[in-house]
């Protein structure tokens, strides 16, 4: 009896074990899974957090962003503001150089064509002058050609009629002999005195001639450098585009040369 009592209370004590051991078991398996659940929130709660710092921060970003464009629109406008102002400016300025050179090549044309035009009177009346005197020494060599011409003439009339005078005195044979050498004298002599006189007006002829040609030579020159043909006097053929190109600093295409008005 008591050992069947004592395998009864072994068995009972064994099952109580058991179910103790289960017991145990359960709670663990228990404290196992609210620790997994606790921790799965743990990790859910981090991951929102995580999503909520991303969003926080991503709009953020986008802000500073849209701010930074927003900054650098408005330095955009402002520099480009500054730009034109100070294009505006510099094109002021450079109209008005552009209008001082404008003027000065103005005044400058003016005293070019004013010193040519004095330069051209003054060269005229050289010319004129040169001409005049070229006419006078003509006339002075012809006349005094015509003077000696005139003079070798006279005296050999009066040496002929010398002659003439002596022949009378001779018998008549020797007074025709003595008049026809007289007469003959008397035509050497005015013709050397003719032929004499005739050189000396070709000479002078030449010289007049010469000299009229010096003085036409000068009057061309004159009218070829009031025509343009001094390069010292000709403008280019657009003043405008010369000083346009000294301004900028570009070569304009219907210049090939330098720099009259248009």
């Amino acid at each position: 009896m008591r050992r069947a009592a004592e395998a009864v209370a072994v068995g009972q004590a064994g099952e109580v074990e058991a179910a103790t051991d289960d017991l145990a078991a359960q709670e663990e398996e228990s404290k196992d899974s609210a620790a997994i659940q606790s921790e799965i929130k743990a990790k859910e709660a981090a991951v929102a957090l995580a999503e909520a710092a991303t969003k926080k921060a991503e709009e953020k970003a986008a802000a500073a962003k849209a701010k930074a464009a927003s900054k650098e629109h408005a330095a955009i406008e402002k520099a480009k503001a500054e730009y034109e102002k100070e294009v505006a400016h510099l094109t002021k300025i450079a109209a008005r150089k552009r209008d001082d050179a404008i003027k000065h090549a103005g005044e400058d044309l003016t005293k070019a064509v004013t010193t040519a035009s004095i330069i051209r009177r003054k060269e005229e009346s050289t010319a004129q002058t040169a001409r005049a005197k070229a006419d006078e020494k003509a006339a002075k060599k012809r006349l005094e050609a015509e003077k000696i011409a005139w003079k070798e003439r006279q005296a050999a009339e009066k040496d002929a009629h010398g002659a003439f005078k002596k022949a009378e005195k001779l018998a008549t044979a020797d007074r025709q002999k003595a008049e026809k050498e007289a007469e003959a004298n008397r035509k050497a002599a005015i013709k050397a005195a003719l032929a004499k006189r005739d050189a000396a007006i070709k000479a002078a002829d030449a010289e007049h001639k010469k000299e009229e040609q010096k003085a036409k030579d000068e009057e061309d020159k004159v009218d070829n450098e009031s025509a343009g043909d001094d390069p010292s006097l000709v403008l280019p053929p657009t003043t405008i585009e010369w000083l346009s190109s000294f301004i900028w600093g570009s070569k304009p295409a219907s210049t090939a040369a330098t720099p009259a008005e248009n």
